[in-house]
């Protein structure tokens, strides 16, 4: 009773914080994605490691990733030891599942997995820490492919990823990451390193 007196706070501070469950998320474009988003980097999970937070009266199961960080385009990122990363912690728990692979405990909250490369729009840490991806799984692209060829996808299908934008009539299915990284860009003013 108290773990779930805990995940319906947590799940409140998501709702005030960020956006609702996958039933009432805001679609947002490309455009919109970036301009909400504290931070927007390409990476690779290197490490998922479980824990609790106090919230809502309770220990709230969170996940705390450790993003290996590729290309930024957006907000700061952290350097040890020459390795430029990102710390995410994210509402949820983890249950093994295979080597790398981890099941969410809380249905609908992105999910990373170890080992695989992501483009990710994350939001503001709130007063506990915790941060999610912007608009759940529209934030959360997963990158597929070898290099020059790469794919990027959210995990809606990229549905109107570009809708109400000039240039590209792409309306739902994977897109190829070299045209998303030079639109997000143009978006966020971010010159190619």
């Amino acid at each position: 009773m108290r773990l779930l007196r805990g995940l319906v706070g947590a799940l409140a501070l998501v709702v005030v914080a960020g956006p609702a469950g996958a039933t009432t998320v805001m679609p947002l474009n490309l455009e919109e994605m970036a301009a909400r988003a504290h931070a927007v980097v390409r990476g690779t999970v290197i490490q998922a490691r479980p824990g609790t937070i106090r919230a809502g009266g309770g220990d709230v199961p969170v996940v705390t990733y450790r993003v290996r960080v590729e290309e930024d385009f957006k907000g700061e990122v952290l350097q040890a030891k020459g390795v430029r990363y990102l710390e995410l912690r994210m509402l949820g728990g983890l249950e093994p599942k295979g080597q790398g692979q981890v099941r969410m405990l809380v249905p609908d909250l992105p999910r990373l997995d170890v080992g695989r490369s992501y483009l990710l729009f994350t939001t503001r840490p709130g007063p506990s820490g915790m941060c999610s991806t912007v608009g759940l799984g529209q934030g959360l692209f997963r990158i597929r492919g070898g290099r020059g060829g790469e794919q990027a996808e959210n995990s809606y299908g990229n549905e109107m990823l570009f809708r109400g934008m000039t240039g590209r009539a792409h309306d739902k299915g994977p897109v190829a990451y070299r045209e998303l990284a030079t639109r997000l860009r143009g978006l966020v003013g971010r010159k190619e390193r």
